[in-house]
């Protein structure tokens, strides 16, 4: 059986390569850690957390990342905080 992490690093290693769209990622990861059950070390867990919320915040709408004081999100900078996370997993 894999380890919770797995599915997660799959999925963020997927979307790094071009496999999975954006929309495709954050459904799916938003889907994923609202519905985790499994056991994550506390590290895994807070680095997942800050990226469910970076997740949540990704639009493709130009007019409210403008608007939105900092909190809406475009597809690039929702893959650096991506990478960010997988580093964060490395350590």
């Amino acid at each position: 059986m894999k380890a919770p992490i797995s599915n997660y690093i799959e999925l963020m290693r997927a979307f790094q390569l071009g496999q999975v769209e954006v929309e495709v990622f954050v459904r799916t990861f938003l889907q994923m850690f609202k519905g985790e059950t499994g056991d994550l070390t506390e590290k895994e867990y807070d680095a997942l957390q800050l990226l469910f919320g970076d997740a949540d915040s990704f639009t493709t709408d130009d007019s409210l990342i403008e608007s939105g004081g900092g909190f809406y999100i475009d597809e690039q900078e929702l893959r650096r905080r991506v990478a960010r996370t997988v580093r964060t997993m490395r350590e």
